[in-house]
């Protein structure tokens, strides 16, 4: 069963349960402390939802390249207001598709908006071998707490996917753990893992819905 939401102003632009987008808050006024999450195990949610109680942040959410479209571009340094700006301006015309943030050195970046992913580029920068998604995705981040949006040299791609296909990861366990336990116990598709989010509400103080950066449908 969901978990009720908090009774405060959520961080980001979700959708709340009355399908209405609620306003977000400058994320410095997080209480960690007081935020309501458990701890899981395996024996305590559904066979699918197993990977969802070992996957810690950070997050990935590995798009295949072929659905990846490169869509806006956020010069570092910026402020999570303004992801959540430019986000959600990008989500109220596109509600019906994943939104990510891949990250990139600033040359890079600009070169993703002008000419695309490139597929000779792929695998350049991945922790891990032999895992099919990873070497043929495009990492990018989902969740607030998981942007490094601080760094001047750097640049996040907004990038938006259908939803079909992606897969979320623990990307720390990628080079933690053998590639079969990282396949079947730290990665899942990503609709699920957002089923499972719903369903037993956040494992970590940082794995909240509100921590996501656009708004979700209640239907996916």
């Amino acid at each position: 069963m969901r978990r009720p939401l908090a009774d405060k102003r959520p961080i980001g632009p979700f959708l709340a349960s009355n399908n209405d987008s609620v306003d977000y808050i400058d994320t410095n006024e997080v209480d960690f402390d007081n935020r309501d999450w458990e701890k899981l195990e395996e024996n305590d949610v559904s066979d699918p939802c197993v990977p969802y109680v070992h996957m810690s942040p950070p997050i990935e959410i590995i798009i295949p390249m072929e659905q990846a479209n490169p869509v806006a571009l956020i010069d570092y340094p910026v402020s999570d207001k303004e992801i959540f700006e430019i986000v959600s301006n990008i989500n109220s015309r596109n509600q019906d598709l994943f939104i990510g943030i891949h990250e990139a050195d600033s040359t890079d970046a600009q070169r993703i908006m002008e000419d695309g992913y490139s597929k000779s580029k792929l695998g350049e920068n991945t922790i891990s071998n032999n895992i099919d998604f990873r070497e043929n995705g495009i990492y990018t981040w989902h969740t607030i707490w998981d942007l490094h949006n601080t760094y001047g040299d750097m640049a996040g791609v907004v990038t938006t996917s259908t939803r079909d296909n992606l897969v979320a990861s623990d990307m720390a366990a990628s080079v933690t753990m053998s590639p079969e336990t990282y396949k079947n116990k730290y990665s899942m598709p990503y609709k699920q893992y957002i089923q499972c989010l719903r369903e037993y509400g956040a494992t970590v103080p940082i794995g909240f819905e509100e921590d996501i950066i656009q708004d979700i449908p209640q239907s996916i």
